[in-house]
């Protein structure tokens, strides 16, 4: 798979937001496609995060990335004040091809984050300060020191909605009547 990957931080009010964009050159017409959107942010991040955009349809294409940020009208009507935040924060963009990672075996994020990665943020990989109940090593993980959590010193923020997504899962064939263990 071929991937861009670039750390960030974000923080948006109510109809503000950032989008990845990509357009890809046409040799026959010698001209740039419109922009196509990979990955929308809004809301906030809290944290800055390893972000994670699959490109792996482009191989072999020649293309151009955008990082479009737009500022919308909460209250077109202008009675209400309009909003700002910070913005978005962009760090270490690369890109590069890897054999498709796959999860195997139990994940307990002691080596931090891996393959997996969060589409729009707040989730944070590490030991826990808050939330989690303490174990018999008088930590707030389940066990080791490392857990995956969102925000892992305090409470998530308002209004925030994200995903942590998992590396590949090849899942094994099974026949009728047996289990996976």
């Amino acid at each position: 798979e071929i991937l861009l990957r670039f750390q960030e931080y974000f923080s948006y009010e109510a109809v503000d937001g950032g989008f990845v964009q990509i357009q890809t050159y046409n040799t026959n017409t010698a001209q740039w496609s419109g922009w196509t959107t990979l990955k929308q942010v809004y809301s906030g991040s809290r944290v800055w995060q390893r972000a994670r955009v699959e490109l792996t349809a482009q191989a072999g294409n020649m293309v151009r990335l955008g990082f479009y940020h737009t500022d919308g009208t909460e209250d077109p009507s202008g009675i209400i004040n309009h909003y700002e935040a910070p913005g978005w924060y962009i760090h270490e963009v690369t890109i590069y091809k890897q054999p498709i990672a796959e999860l195997s075996g139990i994940e307990g994020f002691e080596n931090g984050l891996g393959d997996w990665f969060s589409d729009l943020g707040i989730w944070e990989a590490g030991v826990p300060t808050y939330g989690p109940p303490v174990n018999v090593n008088g930590r707030h993980a389940f066990s080791g020191t490392n857990v995956v959590g969102t925000i892992l010193g305090g409470n998530y923020p308002y209004q925030t909605d994200s995903r942590l997504v998992s590396p590949v899962v090849r899942l094994p064939a099974v026949n009728p009547g047996e289990e996976i263990l």
